[in-house]
């Protein structure tokens, strides 16, 4: 059994990120979002792989269990590593296991009373915390720099394909996919990824070197947020604009694909509404 603290109140765009091994000979293990150190002290989210019956259980709890939701697959193997990775949403919790989407689970207590993680069962845990949006803080026009540093994940799953995709998303549906170039990254390797906005298109160069550019598909001037998201640690965001220069780091740690729905998206920069402009003087969050 562990506990750990979330440091930070929970909201849109953090995420929690569970990995570890079941406990020799056990039948089930828990991951459980909790108000405290016991379940009386409500527990937001319950998730509960059984390997006797082969189902993942997920519930609340209060003063008594709510109802159970069973559905879905089973993505685990006994005495096998696992990666889990809940992201929050504003209905609920999404969530993944070893980089594929599992379910949802729709909010049945505040999401900002959750302020632990319990495991149960789970050996060589490690629990980590990410938080994956970013606010532009001024409008997208040409001479404006967007950084990201971060280091993969040793695990990350989507390295099968050693490709790098490119896309937007708008009216419900991605565009068509770019997948032309090399492949600059290693697992366990630190990367650093610029954006320079030009006038027609977004020039990406990684660690240095120029990667690919990827002609605005969308107005550059309605990107308001920046996602960050996946298989990835210890990341850092960094707008620059002439003489300013405001970062932005965003992982916190005991010891990353963007969903769309709904919204638009330019080369996975996220549109939605922002009241920060104008801001000139260096800030960080």
């Amino acid at each position: 059994m562990t506990v750990t603290p979330v440091p930070f109140s929970l909201s849109e765009g953090k995420e929690i990120i569970v990995s570890g091994v079941n406990s020799p000979g056990c039948e089930r293990f828990e991951i459980n979002l909790m108000g405290g150190s016991d379940y009386s002290d409500g527990t937001a989210l319950h998730f509960n792989p059984r390997f006797e019956d082969s189902q993942v259980v997920r519930n609340h709890f209060t003063d008594a269990w709510g109802e159970e939701e069973r559905d879905g697959d089973f993505p685990f193997t006994a005495d096998q590593p696992f990666e889990i990775r809940i992201a929050v949403t504003e209905s609920g919790y999404k969530i993944y296991v070893d980089g594929t989407y599992f379910c949802d689970f729709n909010h049945r207590l505040p999401k900002d009373a959750v302020k632990s993680v319990y495991l149960l069962n789970v050996e060589s845990a490690d629990v980590a915390f990410n938080n994956t949006i970013y606010p532009v803080p001024f409008p997208l026009s040409e001479g404006i720099e967007i950084s990201v540093k971060a280091r993969v994940r040793p695990n990350c799953s989507r390295f099968v394909e050693n490709q790098v995709v490119r896309n937007h998303f708008t009216g419900g549906s991605w565009g068509e996919e770019e997948r032309h170039g090399d492949f600059p990254f290693s697992l366990g390797d630190s990367f650093e990824v610029k954006i320079a906005v030009k006038d027609s298109h977004f020039q990406i160069s990684i660690n240095g070197s120029h990667f690919c550019d990827f002609n605005h598909r969308l107005p550059k001037e309605d990107v308001k947020f920046v996602t960050v998201n996946g298989g990835i640690d210890s990341s850092k965001v960094s707008f620059l604009k002439k003489n300013s220069n405001i970062s932005n780091s965003n992982r916190s740690s005991v010891h990353s694909n963007h969903n769309g729905s709904g919204s638009s998206s330019s080369c996975r920069l996220n549109n939605r509404n922002n009241s920060n402009k104008g801001m000139n003087n260096t800030q960080e969050f």
